[in-house]
């Protein structure tokens, strides 16, 4: 039998400065609303339970687990959650999921945005916050135009990382068969290691003044900058 899958959209009227995602397996999107609106979408099976809803100011949504059988019913797809947010500051950003996609655009948060994902593809563009903080197992990391004002933190074991004109006054990242690549402002100061993997730096500038820090740890991965 194959499975049903229905839409349901709804719209948040309350005030809230946090976000909160608790979900074991999701495609996830977080982008920005192309009004003053805060929307969720939910494409998920019918009787999947989800809950949400604002508390204390923290918008909290939560995606039930899947029983182990639906896995292996005909026509199985991962639940679908679209988060809309309009042009506002957050002040702290939490998710997690175990399996899935992570996809976020366009956030802005002047606080801490913590994401976790054990296996699965996560992708943060165009976004700000004042720290980041990552930890995926598998798949891959990709970080496109990301600000992060004083610290930008990866954690993986053979996820591999991308780092594309991103900005930090620090960033670290550690792996432990995963690749690192990526393109950092020119006055970086790099502090790179790899065991058995390639290391390939830009050279310094001479006399530029240092502002951001990088540093690297990998056992078996290549690091490319």
């Amino acid at each position: 039998m194959i499975e049903k899958y229905i839409t349901n959209e709804y719209e948040i009227v309350d005030d809230f400065k946090k976000l909160q995602v608790s979900a074991v397996d999701v495609n996830l999107c977080v982008e920005q609303s192309n009004n003053d609106k805060t929307k969720i979408v939910f494409c998920c099976k019918k009787n999947r339970k989800y809950e949400f809803g604002v508390i204390d100011g923290v918008l909290t949504i939560q995606l039930q687990k899947k029983k182990w059988y639906n896995y292996l019913k005909l026509g199985f797809k991962r639940a679908n959650i679209k988060i809309c947010l309009p042009k506002t500051i957050l002040e702290g950003v939490n998710v997690k999921a175990n399996v899935g996609l992570v996809d976020v655009s366009c956030l802005n948060c002047n606080g801490q945005v913590d994401i976790k994902l054990n296996c699965g593809k996560v992708t943060v563009s165009d976004s700000k916050c004042n720290t980041f903080n990552l930890i995926g197992n598998t798949g891959s990391i990709t970080l496109n135009n990301l600000d992060a004002n004083d610290s930008l933190f990866v954690r993986s074991n053979t996820a591999k990382v991308f780092l594309n004109d991103c900005n930090s006054r620090e960033f670290i990242i550690k792996t432990n068969t995963g690749n690192v690549y990526g393109k950092l402002p020119k006055n970086t100061a790099f502090n790179v290691k790899t065991n058995t993997g390639k290391i390939e730096l830009p050279k310094a500038e001479i006399g530029s003044a240092i502002t951001t820090t990088c540093e690297v740890k990998t056992n078996t991965g290549n690091i490319k900058f």
